[in-house]
């Protein structure tokens, strides 16, 4: 294959940086082979001549090819005897032939620049196409049509070329960025965000798409993102990092928290952790058998005497009502139970179950790490105000009972007590007895 005119730049430029140093910084590119080609002494000649203030380089080259040993004032001043190398024929490609050759590169090809359309005139790949072009001036003068295919097959070759490298890229990628340094705790604004295009390889699962922006604004920065770098999903609390951190579900949910129910506590009852799945809607039951003592310190209460004629006047007797009313509050004492969420809550994760593993695999029958060994856990969403409620009932409940349920109640219960209980017995038994008569 034909060297092209970049290449034997790139050549030149490589035999320049090899020359001794005091020669570098004088010697032209054309010129560089004639003086790579001589003898290192014709070299260390060569470079004392050019301090001592030689002018005529390539002469004083030609001499010392045909005489390694030729002195330095023999350099400065040539003898009259000397005959240099005879004058090289002229090229055979004029300047115009070549300019004209890339006014018609660039006619097929406006958008290339100029000096690449005469880069590529100049290179020895055309050597066919500015040999016609010159026979034809010669003779009938341009046949555009010969150029024209000439130049035609050159640049589809060297088209493909370049789609051939284009190929061998690795994909690229759309992914968000920062458009300034964002820190912990900022609310990202639609101006923090912007697009930008990168090599897809092994972290490309961990970056955000460009066309979910409307899944990240309004989210929460859990880690610090610097300008300009892609955003990671670990790194915010928002709709489009779900899966990756859990406590981004809170960008849905800013009056909520996330919080842990061990379901191997002694004093709760609840189904295995199998039978839970995220999006389960659960009630929490606290049951309370007896009320903690208070430390009280007993006071002496002072005699009543009533002097003799005094006043006692009369009360008035209450509504039956107010007395069935003021009798139910006097017994909501222990034991009792009461839902402590009767709208519900909802499970987000599932932690602690066992890791499907296949049986055939036996790369995991020699882990240490056994899944079994961690706390089973239900995460729960539940109201912030709601936290230091479940917390004294997991501390102070006797019972806790966890259930799945289908819907909840928008209304509170009223809790049920032991003598809500004998009151329903002796209801029921009413019943069953006078229905018997």
């Amino acid at each position: 294959m034909s060297e092209t005119y970049q290449s034997k730049r790139e050549r030149w430029q490589r035999t320049l940086e090899s020359l001794p140093e005091g020669l570098r910084e004088h010697v032209s590119l054309r010129n560089v082979e004639v003086v790579a080609a001589l003898t290192p002494l014709a070299q260390e000649r060569l470079a004392e001549a050019i301090q001592a203030g030689l002018k005529r380089l390539p002469r004083a080259a030609e001499q010392l090819r045909i005489n390694p040993g030729t002195s330095v004032a023999d350099l400065l001043n040539p003898p009259a005897h000397f005959v240099a190398q005879p004058p090289q024929p002229p090229s055979d490609f004029p300047g115009h032939i070549q300019q004209q050759l890339a006014d018609l590169i660039q006619g097929c090809f406006p958008d290339m620049p100029r000096i690449s359309a005469e880069a590529l005139a100049n290179s020895e790949v055309m050597d066919a196409a500015r040999s016609q072009m010159l026979k034809r001036i010669a003779s009938t003068g341009i046949n555009v049509v010969v150029l024209g295919v000439s130049v035609a097959v050159f640049l589809l070759a060297f088209i493909a070329l370049n789609a051939l490298g284009a190929a061998q890229r690795p994909p690229t990628i759309s992914v968000l960025s920062a458009t300034r340094d964002l820190n912990i705790g900022d609310v990202i604004a639609p101006s923090d965000l912007a697009v930008k295009t990168v090599f897809q390889d092994d972290n490309a699962n961990l970056y955000i798409p460009g066309e979910e922006a409307s899944g990240v604004v309004g989210g929460v920065v859990a880690q610090p993102i610097f300008s300009g770098q892609p955003i990671f999903r670990s790194a915010i609390l928002a709709q489009a990092a779900e899966g990756t951190r859990l406590s981004a579900v809170l960008a849905q949910y800013p009056g909520y928290s996330l919080f842990p129910l061990p379901l191997d506590a002694t004093n709760l009852v609840a189904p295995d952790a199998e039978a839970f799945l995220p999006g389960d809607l659960i009630g929490v039951t606290m049951v309370i058998t007896s009320r903690p003592q208070q430390m009280a310190t007993p006071t002496a209460m002072p005699e009543v005497i009533l002097q003799p004629g005094y006043g006692v006047q009369p009360t008035a007797t209450p509504a039956p009502q107010e007395i069935e009313q003021a009798d139910a509050l006097s017994r909501a004492l222990p034991p009792l139970a009461k839902d402590l969420f009767p709208m519900g809550v909802r499970v987000i994760a599932v932690q602690g179950l066992p890791k499907q593993t296949d049986s055939n695999n036996t790369n995991n029958a020699d882990s240490s790490f056994n899944m079994q060994d961690q706390k089973q856990m239900l995460i729960l969403l539940i109201p912030n105000e709601s936290r230091e409620v479940l917390s004294l009932a997991l501390q102070q409940g006797d019972r806790l009972v966890v259930s799945l349920m289908a819907r909840g109640d928008e209304t509170p219960t009223a809790g049920f007590t032991y003598w809500d209980f004998e009151d329903l017995f002796k209801a029921d038994r009413e019943k069953v007895v006078h229905g018997g008569q």
